[in-house]
């Protein structure tokens, strides 16, 4: 295999441009550093292991909760909103007849 062939780089960043952002959002979140990766391919060619490829995975989860008491404040805001433009309206049919 070709490395310069698999190191696609559409954004035509330079070298040290791509590590960057590679340790940015790879690397240095998960607490792995330069010197872990050298150690773990040094290990693997120790075992004859000719070439490898490295994959990092970045999984991003989010979530969103409302406690009950938030939610029943809400609706009950709401709810005068609505039973206020409801009484809004009745006055004013109310006035036109």
């Amino acid at each position: 295999m070709n490395s310069h062939l698999a190191l696609e780089n559409p954004l035509s960043l330079s070298r040290a441009d791509a590590l960057k952002i590679a340790k940015d959002i790879l690397l240095e979140p998960a607490g792995i550093t330069e010197a872990d990766l050298q150690k773990t391919l040094s290990h693997m060619h120790l075992h004859r292991l000719d070439d490898a490829d490295l994959y990092f995975q970045r999984t991003l989860n989010e979530s969103w909760s409302l406690e009950k008491e938030s939610l029943n404040l809400a609706v009950s805001a709401l709810i005068k909103v609505l039973v206020c433009a409801l009484l809004a309206k009745i006055k004013q049919h109310l006035l036109i007849l």
